[in-house]
């Protein structure tokens, strides 16, 4: 479900972290404010999306983390 994820993203030009596998899939938004916009408007939406700022983080690299559940169905993630 989560590669699914992925290649919808891809399709829609968004790219994930390269080299991301598994159910986390981070994607690299760059600007703090607004990686964390993004994530404010995700949750608004209903969607539990982390912005991941963590210090070592380099400035441009501050990405959204969205994990998939087994219980996600495919139309919650198109």
């Amino acid at each position: 479900t989560a590669d699914r994820f992925r290649q919808y993203l891809s399709q829609r030009g968004i790219q994930p972290l390269a080299g991301s596998t598994g159910p986390i899939v981070p994607i690299v938004v760059g600007e703090p404010v607004r990686t964390l916009q993004i994530a404010a408007d995700l949750r608004l939406q209903g969607f539990l999306v982390g912005a991941n700022r963590a210090p070592p983080l380099p400035r441009r690299r501050y990405r959204l983390i969205v994990t998939i559940a087994s219980a996600h169905t495919e139309q919650d993630l198109t």
